[in-house]
């Protein structure tokens, strides 16, 4: 450190202010030196006030000692850049050492393989949804639950296996992206129009009785474009929803009741305000629920060939030119439903992929074209304006808020002849054709859910009906089992003279193999009933497969072709 720099010693705390400002790259090469020490605990960098605090372990000894033993360190030793988390962006944080792992997160030991994991209250609930899915299947954890209070998640890992893959793909999840997606609000919808009958109808019936004819008809004045629509589906013989509307109107003016047809516009327009801003906030839940947008490349951004690891997510679309993978589509809602394919050199791998094994190189696609990962983010984003303004969405309403036409006049001309105009006004109300505005978005909204749950994006209302009328949907071609001859297992070998034992591991390993083959093992566990088990993924590399089934250290491997 140079000469300005000033040094505190205070306990087991080494604390260094610089008179300098410094970034990420700066707060990487102090990490990267400061834990060259090995008993340095946790490091605390504030880039606002300049300062870094190291905390030495328990058991470091003479404070004064470990600071010479540090500053020959500082000047000489760098950890390796990869044993480090990435530091996106200058911000107070605190790095500390796990089982030998430099890591942001805040972890306690529960007990021997169950750690829990401190998240901030800032972080949503699809947050801490999207980390438990992100988590489940990747090399050492068989359990991830989440913690109301304290806020936080609950793991359970394999003592016995790395936890480097999984802690780092935790990072990535709970840091904020460094690309944030902007989702656009809500659409505004006017309301003035509405405000403003509501105050003259208001001060006109219940303060200023004499002004009932003026409010009156500036209420008619604004519902003329309704009173349109309404006259040219007469001129086709058709009732429907301007019509009612117009009723509405017309006999709340007659029963010099302005003001029920007034509050009636005025509520239409603050639920379909609200229901705006829900979709709008959901939009951003799912776009959260997604793998983080900051391992996308930007819009316009040069592509070039990545390497990629265990607990990596797939940048862009490409083809695999070196190397094997294990892989999980990580865009399902629902990753416990996605099944694990297995990629060789030569076959096409597309954005949004987590890997689960193995090593390999992917290489971008052509220039220009749309990623998968890009599509679906666009697809959510615009859901706020899309859903307001979406035809087929209109005209779907328009049909539910049609099927009340007729019931509700019937009604409102029985309440006539028994009551006269006050009892059918009590009846005609303006949200049986408002209701359907409000329930075909959020409907559509929940397919849209329900089918990213499943793998199938739906970019529009109108292709709803067509999936509608789908007997088979062929989501992904490349899915074990799907568009190949599926394989049958026609003989076993065990060492044990029952093959119960051998039943019950190809059950577990037909998870893991990845292509067709996993379809005839799970055959024979359902032809042998074969009972659930505990199983913890160790790794995957060079086509070996390796789990912990029931204690036994099982690997699965590809032998070459006789």
């Amino acid at each position: 450190m140079p000469a300005s720099a000033r040094i505190r010693i205070i306990g087991r705390d080494i604390e260094i202010s610089h008179p300098d400002p410094f970034g990420p790259g700066d707060m990487d090469r102090l990490l990267r030196r400061a834990f060259a020490h090995a008993e340095t605990d946790s490091v605390h960098l504030d880039p606002s006030i300049r300062r870094f605090k190291i905390r030495l372990g328990a058991g470091s000894g003479d404070t004064k000692a470990s600071l010479a033993r540090l500053a020959d360190l500082m000047a000489q030793t760098w950890v390796p850049e990869e044993s480090l988390p990435e530091i996106s962006e200058p911000k107070a944080v605190t790095f500390t050492r796990w089982r030998g792992i430099v890591t942001a997160l805040s972890l306690q030991d529960q007990a021997l393989g169950q750690v829990r994991v401190v998240i901030s209250r800032k972080s949503r609930g699809p947050i801490l949804r999207e980390s438990i899915q992100h988590l489940k299947g990747l090399p050492g954890v068989h359990q991830v639950r989440s913690k109301r209070y304290p806020r936080g998640l609950i793991i359970g890992y394999d003592p016995d296996v790395d936890p480097t893959v999984w802690i780092r793909a935790l990072e990535r999840t709970l840091s904020p992206s460094r690309r944030a997606i902007a989702v656009p609000g809500p659409v505004k919808i006017p309301a003035l129009m509405a405000n403003t009958n509501l105050v003259l109808c208001t001060t006109g019936q219940f303060f200023y009785p004499p002004a009932i004819p003026f409010v009156s008809g500036v209420l008619l004045l604004s519902r003329i474009p309704q009173f349109s629509k309404a006259g040219r589906e007469l001129t086709r013989g058709k009732i429907g929803a301007p019509f009612y509307g117009s009723v509405v109107v017309a006999c709340s003016v007659a029963a010099m009741a302005p003001f029920a047809s007034a509050l009636a516009e005025w509520l239409t327009g603050v639920w379909e305000r609200r229901v705006g801003r829900l979709i709008a906030r959901e939009s951003k839940g799912m776009i959260a629920a997604l793998p983080p947008a900051s391992a996308l490349p930007a819009p316009g951004e040069r592509r070039q060939a990545v390497n990629l690891k265990a607990g990596d997510l797939v940048p862009f679309d490409g083809v695999m030119s070196k190397g094997d993978l294990l892989v999980r589509d990580a865009v399902f809602m629902n990753t416990d439903s996605a099944p694990l394919i297995r990629k060789h050199s030569g076959d096409p791998l597309i954005s949004g992929y987590q890997v689960i094994g193995g090593q390999g190189t992917l290489t971008p696609l052509n220039e220009g074209e749309e990623d998968r990962m890009r599509s679906v983010i666009q697809v959510l984003a615009e859901l706020p304006v899309r859903l307001t303004e979406d035809d087929a969405l209109k005209g779907e309403a328009r049909r539910m808020g049609d099927l009340s036409v007729y019931p509700n006049l019937a009604l409102a001309g029985i309440a006539y002849s028994m009551g006269g105009l006050h009892m059918a006004g009590a009846l005609l109300h303006q949200d049986w054709m408002a209701s359907p505005m409000i329930a075909a978005p959020t409907e559509f909204f929940r397919d849209l859910r329900t089918g990213l749950e499943h793998g199938a994006l739906i970019r529009t209302p109108g292709a709803l009906q067509g999936l509608a009328e789908t007997h088979v949907l062929l989501i992904e071609a490349d899915y074990p089992g799907l568009g190949t001859l599926r394989p049958r297992v026609t003989d076993i070998e065990s060492d044990d003279k029952p093959v119960s034992r051998a039943n019950l591991w190809a059950s577990v390993l037909s998870e893991w193999v990845g292509d067709a083959r996993s379809e005839a093992l799970k055959d024979l566990a359902r032809i042998s009933d074969t009972p659930e088990v505990e199983s913890t993924f160790v790794g995957f590399d060079e086509g070996k497969t390796e789990l912990r089934i029931e204690g036994h250290r099982v690997i699965l491997e590809d032998l070459a072709e006789p």
